[in-house]
């Protein structure tokens, strides 16, 4: 299958602000794998139910920060339609 055509000059401002975002959800992305104990990082077993919300919550913020970019990506090629629902409903 060909790859969709993206309307860069549309899509290309609203990707360049984008650009601390990843950064901040790669290092929820870790945090989520691995947590702090005794100055160490370990796998994250889930049993710190109040450091799991913690990064839920900084990942919700992302999905609040990121939901106008993809707005407009979207509205711009419908390439990115389905990223909006994929993050966080």
């Amino acid at each position: 299958m060909p790859p969709v055509p993206v309307d860069v000059p549309l899509t290309r401002p609203s990707l360049s602000q984008c650009a601390t975002p990843p950064n901040d959800f790669l290092g929820v992305c870790t945090a989520w794998q691995l947590r702090p104990v005794a100055g160490r990082d370990i796998a994250n077993d889930r049993s710190n139910i109040r450091y799991d919300a913690d990064v839920i919550g900084r990942l919700r913020d992302i999905d609040r920060a990121t939901r106008p970019t993809m707005t407009r990506l979207t509205n711009a090629s419908d390439r990115y339609e389905s990223y909006q629902c994929r993050f966080i409903p």
